[in-house]
């Protein structure tokens, strides 16, 4: 269990989160989402200790992470992929992390060939691409083997195979109980991936929930190669619609009621999406915006 309880942490006359509460649950992975600057970093930061809170408290398993035990053995932690000494080499970074942690040296064996790292065990990180140093960093986040998982942005970097490796494996850590603090800008893979969606814009939470609670009444994506067919049909059937291009539109309907007023008017669809294609996208850029203009 990860809890934000009215943290706020400003730097100088700059508030940088503002009285953020939200939860994390065991066997969920949670998307933390916003646009640069919006405040998840500092928050990730709190949480973990690097930066001490004006106001609230960040808590992992009910207790701050200076509280912890043995925190790596608690909660994995990925900041920052490149903040890993570049001399040394990677089967050394992992055999440190476990000294430190009290682990077993077998234990980073498996961690190499976990994230698939074991053939370039040798080489020195300051040798290694992006996406290899952010599977070095997932491979040290879960060498303690922690009950949570705090990742800022751990896709970068890593190819299309790579990112649904991670996605893959953060499932699996999820449903065998783990909590998953997961922050990123590519929207598609945390729609992809994630169950629980927190989304924070100038310094605030503007939208939590499940993905299905949140995007529910988004509207259908309905494509056809009969524009003015499909108009006519929207129309009779008493249907609000809007156009994105001339071969697709939004349906502010379910996919059920949309297929039934094609069939009626005898318009061919070639795609039908109920909460459409770019859902979690139109929903961020609409809280996004709404946030600015309040502002």
């Amino acid at each position: 269990m990860i809890e934000f309880n009215s943290v706020t942490k400003s730097f100088g006359s700059q508030r940088a989160i503002d009285d953020i509460t939200f939860t994390c649950k065991p066997g969920t992975i949670t998307g933390f989402l916003g646009p640069n600057g919006a405040g998840k970093s500092t928050s990730m930061r709190v949480l973990c200790g690097l930066s001490r809170a004006d106001s609230g408290d960040a808590t992992i398993f009910g207790r701050g992470f200076a509280q912890l035990e043995n925190p790596g053995r608690e909660v994995g932690v990925l900041l920052d992929a490149s903040a890993q000494h570049a001399g040394r080499k990677g089967r050394e970074v992992l055999a440190i992390t476990a000294l430190t942690l009290g682990v077993r040296p077998g234990r980073v064996d498996e961690l190499l060939e976990l994230v698939g790292l074991a053939g370039a065990a040798e080489k020195r990180v300051g040798n290694y691409s992006l996406g290899m140093k952010q599977r070095l960093g997932i491979a040290n986040a879960l060498l303690g083997d922690p009950r949570a998982l705090v990742l800022d942005e751990p896709a970068n970097g890593l190819d299309p195979e790579g990112i649904r490796w991670l996605r893959g494996l953060l499932r699996e850590f999820a449903d065998a109980g783990g909590t998953v603090l997961l922050s990123s800008h590519l929207l598609k893979e945390i729609d992809a991936v994630a169950d629980d969606l927190v989304i924070i814009a100038g310094g605030k939470v503007v939208s939590e929930g499940t993905r299905d609670e949140l995007l529910d009444g988004r509207g259908t994506t309905v494509k056809s190669p009969d524009p003015i067919g499909m108009t006519r049909a929207f129309e009779s059937a008493g249907i609000e619609f809007r156009a994105i291009d001339e071969a697709t539109w939004i349906a502010e309907s379910d996919a059920l009621s949309v297929s039934r007023a094609a069939l009626d008017g005898g318009v061919l669809l070639t795609h039908l999406d109920e909460q459409g294609e770019n859902a979690l996208e139109d929903l961020f850029f609409d809280l996004v915006s709404d946030q600015a203009a309040a502002a």
